[in-house]
């Protein structure tokens, strides 16, 4: 995603971009937005395969510290 300013809808300060970090056993990932509701599957992980997944961009207002996440993408 192409750095953007984005007001904080809180309290209208200045936010700066960032991301959630989210981790397996192995490696440090980016938190991906997924569509529908979670599905199990029989070991208990979380079902993706053949959703759509997106990318979660964060913003932090630098003021309140209020984060607005954002799945671009269409």
């Amino acid at each position: 995603m192409s750095e953007r300013s984005v007001v904080c809808t809180k309290c209208g300060g200045k936010t700066e971009e960032g991301f959630i970090q989210d981790c397996s056993h192995t490696m440090a990932l980016v938190a991906q937005w997924i569509k529908g509701k979670p599905e199990k599957t029989f070991f208990g992980a979380t079902k993706t395969e053949g959703k759509r997944h997106l990318e979660v961009v964060t913003y932090r207002c630098e003021y309140c510290g209020f984060l607005e996440h954002y799945a671009p993408g269409r």
